[in-house]
């Protein structure tokens, strides 16, 4: 009976599993258990086995079109077991072998092809194509991933919960035209920040609440950050910072290393940098959110002014602007927005409960460091 030990490959996962293979007259069986110790088998039709491998005392052969199952097998008596089941069958795939007898100029030519596609896909392509990946990702997995950013980030982090309650209330009367729950943390620190989370976590730095003047501005920054949420920013941008690792895990066909990968990086999302096309579509999400509340839109404009101003005193305001690039173009298109804006109101509510963030931020200050 024709049975080998074999190293066997699903074509789903980089990874291998112990298996026998069967050499039936029509087709190979593979034997093998899966990850919860079950016996499966698979069948692989004789006119689809193609050997990868020859000369070495490895042997391999792929099945089917790509992604490609494959075994890998060291038995040294199996090339001639297998001229002895099938003769006159020919498993060598003709493209490989051509190469392997091409000398080294084919070699030396299909190594820099492959070293320029890699160089390619994975600088070029995959990370122009963030987007449309990040596109694809369950709302599920995307809360996952900014709640577990969120955690990570809290560990060294300490909450004005006081702030937040109040912070979290003046977002409740807007409307931010998204289903996401926004969910807005308030911490405690000198440094003159804010960042966005996937799924709706907003976290806000008390250093950047106390340099805002106005209910106005405000309600420019939350529609700024909630434009990041809306769009998938936060993915979109660290899905292209990591784009390299990601491309490999997908070259492998390692769908579960991709998942691992942005797990493994959520720590990062509180220091992404966007892109100025990002950052635009975000200020354009805060215009259309002060418009849409009929608040302002001058509130944008002032919070640029304030970042700008205050952007070359303090070196905190470095960390804000490494983040969020603040260009002319942006405060130039927030001031030709506002200057265009008709039917803004002043919001009682929204004045009154700024001006109970504003006391609590002047009784945070007051207390002796």
């Amino acid at each position: 009976m024709y049975e080998y030990e074999v190293k066997y490959y699903d074509g789903q996962s980089s990874r291998s599993r112990n298996a026998f293979l069967l050499l039936r007259d029509s087709h190979w069986q593979l034997i093998f258990r899966d990850e919860n110790d079950e016996e499966q088998s698979t069948r692989w039709e004789i006119d689809q086995i193609k050997q990868n491998d020859m000369g070495s005392a490895l042997n391999t052969f792929h099945y089917g079109d790509f992604p490609h199952q494959s075994v890998e097998i060291e038995d040294p008596t199996f090339i001639d077991d297998l001229k002895q089941k099938y003769p006159g069958l020919d498993f060598v795939n003709k493209n490989y072998h051509r190469v392997l007898t091409g000398g080294w100029k084919v070699m030396a030519g299909l190594v820099a092809l492959t070293i320029l596609l890699f160089a390619l896909f994975a600088f070029v392509i995959a990370p122009n194509s963030a987007a449309l990946i990040a596109g694809q990702i369950p709302r599920s997995f995307e809360s996952k991933l900014g709640e577990n950013g969120y955690q990570v980030f809290m560990t060294t982090a300490e909450e004005d919960a006081k702030r937040s309650l109040l912070v979290n209330r003046f977002a409740k009367q807007m409307d931010f035209d998204t289903d996401y729950p926004i969910r807005i943390t308030v911490v405690e620190s000198d440094e003159v920040n804010a960042f966005a989370l996937p799924g709706g976590r907003i976290v806000l730095f008390s250093g950047l609440l106390d340099k805002m003047g106005s209910a106005e501005e405000l309600a420019g920054l939350l529609g700024h950050e909630v434009g990041h949420v809306k769009h998938r920013h936060s993915i979109k941008a660290q899905m292209r910072s990591l784009s390299t690792y990601l491309f490999v895990s997908l070259l492998l066909s390692d769908v579960n290393g991709v998942t691992a990968v942005l797990m493994d990086n959520a720590k990062m999302l509180s220091n992404l940098s966007y892109s100025r096309k990002l950052e635009h579509l975000a200020d354009e999400e805060a215009l259309a959110v002060l418009q849409k509340n009929h608040i302002s839109q001058s509130g944008l404009v002032d919070l640029f002014r304030t970042l700008q101003g205050e952007a070359g005193k303090e070196p905190e305001f470095l960390k804000f602007l490494s983040s969020h690039p603040l260009t002319q173009d942006r405060l130039d298109f927030a001031k030709k927005a506002a200057a265009k804006q008709r039917g803004e109101q002043e919001n009682l509510e929204l004045k009154a409960i700024w001006e109970r963030i504003e006391t609590e931020g002047k009784k945070e200050s007051e207390l002796p460091g």
